[in-house]
């Protein structure tokens, strides 16, 4: 279901979330569909229209604005995947990946879809949405448990590789690019806490131009020195 206004909100709309449920083999039970429904059409509602940002949400974003399941795909050439625990840890990211395969380099292709890529505040930045279930209260999703579940599912790791696409998307096509000012933030949102209370089940982050720099090189097969 794109992100974006419609002529209606989610919950007048059960027929078109049972589609696209359908459409990804999900089965819904038919005992309880309606509930599902519901409860479905208003965490889609929730995540929308929630202000995630001083005048910014995500149902505001224009179409031009918005890039929905923005695929890359580039060549990892010789990428020193060793050094990797290093260079994070040099930007306080240490605990994003342990400092194992010493030497083991990568090659082949680094692919993938990342949820969204918007433009907001002068900058581009990438959006991922995450379902899970960190817990019943809204602390579960705040601060620290975001930054362990951040943690746990290599998440923060994601979030670098997805900035870094979107940094060789904009160098390619931008004359002045400049990641300083051009590249922004990763956004999490942990959809079952989106809207609930204030700012649970959002996690963001901007990384420093140099850590994200230092990743494309790292891709490159060139040696990066933490």
């Amino acid at each position: 279901l794109e992100t974006g206004p419609g002529p209606l909100p989610f919950a007048q709309q059960p027929g078109r979330i049972a589609q696209a449920l359908a459409n990804q083999a999900v089965r819904l039970s038919p005992e309880q569909a309606g509930d599902q429904l519901a409860a479905i059409a208003n965490m889609l509602d929730r995540t929308i229209n929630t202000v995630l940002a001083p005048g910014f949400s995500l149902g505001g974003l224009t179409p031009s604005a918005r890039r929905p399941e923005f695929e890359f795909a580039f060549a990892l050439d010789d990428a020193r995947w060793g050094r990797l625990h290093a260079l994070l840890a040099a930007h306080g990211y240490g605990d994003w990946w342990p400092a194992v395969d010493a030497g083991r380099q990568l090659r082949g292709l680094m692919k993938g879809y990342i949820d969204l890529v918007f433009a907001f505040d002068g900058r581009y930045h990438v959006l991922d949405y995450k379902t899970n279930f960190l817990g019943t209260r809204s602390a579960d999703y705040r601060s620290e448990a975001l930054d362990a579940a951040m943690r746990e599912h290599h998440y923060g790791l994601q979030a670098l590789i997805y900035s870094v696409a979107v940094h060789r998307y904009l160098g390619r096509r931008l004359d002045d690019y400049d990641a300083a000012r051009h590249l922004g933030e990763a956004w999490y949102l942990f959809v079952r806490a989106i809207g609930l209370d204030g700012d649970a089940g959002l996690w963001r982050r901007r990384f420093p131009p140099a850590l994200i720099c230092a990743m494309d090189a790292l891709f490159e097969g060139a040696q990066v020195d933490a």
